[in-house]
This record gives structure tokens, C-alpha cells and sequence, in this order.
């Protein structure tokens, strides 16, 4: 934030994943003074307006615990600096999983916040055979007053799922529970459902039919929409990947999908839907592509 106010910059931080698209594009091909084009922020990972105001007295929010793990580091990230600029941050806590030293992003800038802002409490767990990997015990014992603090977590699902479930047992409040998904988490009910409704037309494979470029896609297994076209060499337009952004929308003229994120059957009539998290569930028509 005060790097685009003071110098109309912005940082972004980029881990390559095998098979990823923008992080692959930008650590092979990006080349100094190249072009790109962005989108305004979007999503709904934002911190309570009032944990990070100057005109509001911080006892009177709900202090954040920030639980990150590997490059789930990045979001919460902003939102650490933005509580430095804002001199709140001495009420937050960071809990900070890597696989080691060598792997914790960020380290020296934390260092040089936690240095600033004494009473900003930053904890880093490494899993060992001797700590094991995060857990419920250890959000007690890192934050003993994890019931009364808002939870903001970002990582690998599986890791989500136990900070959101250790904190729901701590006695969080489940709206004060927030977390950012990489990509679109495959949930297993999700693709137990997808097999079942796949088992009773007796076919796995589906064929989606692009009425305005007049192909017919084949495809199988759990892939969406959004995933079949560009590997048929398509490029539609897309945002956030994980059903957030709404950029992906397309018209459906016939067919079912089902929701990705939620495992449910998307009604037929409904024609509006979401590339990124909408998988075919048999053949599937797409009026605008």
C-alpha cells in the first residue's frame, strides 16, 4: 500500500508451480519493461476495516491471528504491512508453517517489522519429527486467547482445513474464520458426487460444444470448463481461477455442471455459471464461446 501511494508501484511475489500458468509464463518469458495488464483488486480475503483504522481504538476489534504456511505467506503479507502502516500492528500475531529456514518467505522484512513493532508476535513452526506439522495444540500454545481474535489463514487446503477446524474447537467464532484458496480445491464429497451422477448416465466421458467457434471438446475425469478449453488451445477470459472473481462467466444454452467448490448439481435452467468451478457433468453447450 504505502509503495503505490508513495511511488505508484505495486510488488507481487510469484512461486512457480508445476503445471501453473502465470507463474510459469512469468519466471520463463517475462522480460524487463514487458507489459501487463491487470485486473482491480477483487476477492473477499480482506481484513475488518475497523483492526486497521487509526480513528478506531484498537481494544475495541477483534486482533487478528494470521496462520500461513508456505507462499500462503503472500496475502497476509499486505495485510501485515498494512497494520505497520498503520501502527496496529503491535495487536497481531503471526503463525508462520514452513518445511524449513531456507523456506520461510519474507524473513528478512518480518524481521526488520518485528524489530520495529516489539510487541508484534511472530512465531515460525517448522515440522519435525519432534513438533509434527501444525495443529490444534499448537495454535493453543502459540496463541492462548485464539478464542477471542479473528483467524485469518491462507495455504494448501488440507492445512485450511485444520486451522479452520482447530480454531471452530478453540471457540472461535466461525464468521471471525477467514482463508484464501490457491486454485480450486478437488473435495473429495465434490468428486464422490461427480462419479455418482457421471455412473447413472453410464459414460465418463462428456462432450462440451462451443456454438460460436463451432467445435466439440471431449473430455473426462474432473476437469472444468475453464481447464478443457485451454487445453484444447482456447483462451477465454478468466480472473481469480477459484469461483471468486466472476470474470470466467459464460453462457451454458444446455448440459449440467457441478459446482466444484461445493459438490452440488447446478440447476439446468440456470445459464449463467462460472468456468473456473463448473465441471460437466455430461455433454454441455456453450453459447458465447
Amino acid at each position: 500500500v504505502r509503495m503505490f501511494e508513495e511511488q505508484s508501484l505495486i510488488s507481487i511475489t510469484v512461486k512457480r508451480v508445476e503445471g501453473g500458468i502465470v507463474s510459469n509464463y512469468l519466471a520463463d518469458h517475462l522480460e524487463l519493461d514487458g507489459l501487463l495488464h491487470i485486473s482491480e483488486a477483487q476477492g473477499s480475503f480482506i481484513m475488518d476495516p475497523i483492526i486497521n483504522s487509526e480513528e478506531t481504538a484498537i481494544e475495541n476489534a477483534v486482533a487478528p491471528v494470521f496462520v500461513a504456511a508456505g507462499s500462503g505467506i503472500t496475502p497476509i503479507m499486505a495485510m501485515i504491512e498494512s497494520m505497520a502502516q498503520s501502527s496496529t500492528l503491535n495487536k497481531a500475531t503471526l503463525i508462520y508453517a514452513a518445511r524449513s529456514k531456507d523456506d520461510v518467505i519474507f524473513e528478512q522484512r518480518l524481521m526488520e517489522l518485528k524489530a520495529a513493532y516489539p510487541d508484534f508476535v511472530m512465531i515460525t513452526h517448522f515440522a519435525t519429527e519432534a513438533s509434527g506439522h501444525l495443529n490444534q495444540q499448537c495454535l493453543v500454545d502459540y496463541c492462548p486467547d485464539l478464542a477471542n481474535r479473528a483467524v485469518y489463514t491462507c495455504g494448501a487446503e488440507g492445512f485450511m482445513s485444520t486451522v479452520r477446524a482447530a480454531s471452530k474447537a478453540l471457540g472461535v467464532d466461525i464468521a471471525a474464520i477467514k482463508s484464501e484458496s490457491f486454485g480450486v480445491p478437488r473435495k473429495q464429497d465434490t468428486l464422490a458426487n461427480l462419479a455418482q451422477l457421471r455412473s447413472m448416465s453410464g459414460r465418463n466421458e462428456v462432450n462440451v460444444t462451443l456454438s460460436k467457434t463451432q467445435q466439440t471438446l471431449n473430455a473426462s475425469g474432473e476437469k472444468t470448463l475453464l481447464e478443457i478449453a485451454e487445453e484444447a488451445g482456447l483462451k477465454p477470459k478468466f480472473g481469480c481461477r477459484m469461483g471468486v472473481c466472476h470474470e470466467c462467466k459464460c453462457t451454458k444454452s444446455s448440459g449440467q455442471v457441478v459446482n466444484a467448490l461445493t459438490g452440488e448439481l447446478v440447476s439446468e435452467e440456470q445459464t449463467q455459471i462460472q468456468a473456473c468451478i463448473s465441471i460437466p457433468v455430461g455433454d454441455v453447450a456453450i453459447e458465447n464461446w
